[in-house]
């Protein structure tokens, strides 16, 4: 098991009476890439500021390579780089100018580690155009570049594929799995979008109304995953009275391309398609079906349960 190099206890922040960040435990292994995917409003930049110590829990402790965040903050910071909401640079000066300005105040003044991660993160070296003129996808790339300047050990980024085009996430994706795989980074990454923390990430923690209800590898999350049999039959209805009758089978559901989702690891799928078979259905396809992340997150954050779906 690798060092934990972020790690939070009961760490809570409330506006008021309303709770963004809910008493949560965080821990990120170090050298990998850990997903925190929730909802838009979940709580994930929240948690990100405070790790950084943009901003001060209400309660609880967040810490860094061993160290508590809100005391020993100089000493951390050097070792992080960052890119949280929308990127704070210079509107009328270039990427280049903006960077070189940025690594003065880091006390460094190499132009050739300027042009090296402009170059990692596919922007221009020497181009003209300002930052005022940069698409979104553009000014994220220049945030990135900004946050590995110095060469962290971790890098937290806040939703990095964010504006860009899918050659554009492809591309971020492939940057970020060679930070934490080749440089050895570990690497926080937050997302709404499950699809990319699914193919990028170790560990995903799911936050959903300030709440970590699922911290996982993403091999553990893979078992905990449900499988399901999935259908297509010339009667529905005569399936669904053998899976009550024979079975005492009342989980499934019919999708909306007409296919009848059965989720019942109890089932044998050889004696079912043949007692389907005999009573005179036809079966067009049959196959066993992994429940995706997508499908897991709604599940474990409240949205529609299988059962709910269920055809009476």
């Amino acid at each position: 098991m690798s060092e934990t190099v972020i790690e939070t206890t009961r760490l809570t922040k409330a506006y008021g009476t309303q709770i963004s960040v809910d008493h949560i435990n965080l821990h990120v292994r170090r050298g990998t890439i850990y997903g925190l995917l929730g909802r838009n409003g979940a709580g994930k930049t929240t948690t990100m500021k405070m790790l950084l110590g943009l901003i001060n829990p209400t309660d609880g402790k967040a810490f860094v390579l061993g160290k508590d965040i809100q005391k020993e903050k100089k000493k951390i910071l050097p070792h992080i780089g960052a890119s949280i909401e929308t990127p704070g640079f210079y509107a009328n000066l270039t990427g280049r100018e903006n960077l070189q300005i940025f690594s003065e105040y880091s006390g460094r003044k190499g132009s050739a580690e300027i042009k090296n991660v402009l170059e990692q993160v596919g922007l221009p070296y020497r181009d003209k155009k300002i930052f005022s003129q940069y698409s979104l996808g553009m000014k994220q790339r220049l945030a990135i570049a900004c946050a590995i300047m110095h060469n962290p050990d971790i890098l937290i980024l806040d939703e990095p594929t964010n504006g860009l085009d899918p050659i554009g996430i492809s591309e971020m994706r492939a940057f970020i799995k060679n930070l934490c795989e080749k440089q050895g980074k570990t690497i926080l990454i937050s997302s709404h979008i499950l699809q990319e923390i699914e193919m990028l990430a170790d560990d995903i923690g799911i936050i959903d109304k300030g709440k970590l209800i699922e911290e996982s590898s993403k091999e553990e999350l893979s078992i905990k995953r449900e499988k399901y049999i999935k259908l297509q039959v010339s009667d529905t209805d005569g399936v669904v009275k053998i899976l009550r009758d024979q079975y005492q089978s009342p989980r499934y559901k019919l999708s909306a391309k007409g296919e009848l989702l059965i989720y019942d690891s109890k089932i044998n799928i050889e004696e079912f398609v043949r007692d389907i078979v005999t009573s005179g259905i036809g079966v067009r396809e049959v196959g066993v079906i992994e429940e995706n992340l997508e499908s897991y997150f709604i599940r474990v954050t409240g949205g529609m349960d299988i059962g709910e779906a269920v055809t009476e």
